[in-house]
């Protein structure tokens, strides 16, 4: 996995039952150009590749977006208050 941090069990838990229960996430996250983003995000799947581990979703605007797992700096559910962090 090119340079792809192994997402702590727990963490990765969270984002498996957020799509369950199928809520929103903010979420602060990097690029693969280095650039931040923000974003209000409704989670709809993980996927699983040689590159690593990915957040499929869609945006705010409805646009498709996949984020790797290890590039999320903060996550937030603004319905519960809730903060998936890491270890």
């Amino acid at each position: 996995m090119n340079g792809y941090r192994i997402v702590d069990c727990d963490l990765h838990d969270l984002y498996e039952i957020t799509i369950l229960r199928r809520r929103r996430l903010l979420l602060n996250w990097l690029d693969e150009h280095g650039l931040a983003h923000l974003e209000v995000v409704w989670p709809n799947d993980l996927e699983t590749t040689p590159d690593g581990e990915f957040l499929l979703g869609t945006g705010s605007c409805g646009r498709s977006l996949r984020i790797r797992l290890d590039r999320i700096v903060h996550a937030r559910d603004p319905v519960a208050g809730e903060d998936f962090t890491k270890p």
